[in-house]
């Protein structure tokens, strides 16, 4: 079944990273995953660390998302991404070398834990695209 287009831009604080038509977005909000399909309700979310998946008409694109938000409005989709890894970069060395760092931050305080959870929950997405 062929989806009806819409605007998605994707945005770090460093780069322009996509803009143009997808027919699907998932992305993962702070409380779990999130469809958008052409004229979705209007809605502001933060972004949690996992996989965020653009769909378009001949081919998807991944990228491990890392924080941020998305905002639908209007049929538009605009993320803005504390980081955004594309699938492509991700290899079995540098999610090693992110899981050893991950691992090494401290958990002492909770703001520490809440930060090397994120961190453990960005090696787990970057993993997962490795398998799939």
């Amino acid at each position: 079944m062929a989806f009806t287009p819409f605007k998605a831009a994707l945005a770090t604080p460093d780069a322009l990273v996509f803009d143009g038509e997808v027919t699907m977005v998932i992305l993962p909000a702070h409380d779990g995953g999130l469809g958008v399909l052409n004229r979705h309700a209007s809605f502001v979310t933060r972004l949690g660390a996992g996989i965020l998946k653009l769909e378009m008409d001949q081919e998807n694109t991944r990228f491990v998302v890392n924080g941020g938000y998305a905002q639908m409005r209007d049929n538009v989709l605009n993320i803005v991404a504390e980081e955004a890894l594309p699938e492509k970069q991700i290899t079995a060395e540098f999610v090693g070398r992110e899981r050893d760092k991950a691992e090494g931050l401290s958990a002492d305080s909770p703001d520490m834990a809440a930060r090397r959870r994120l961190a453990l929950d960005r090696v787990a997405a970057m993993e997962l695209l490795l398998e799939n």
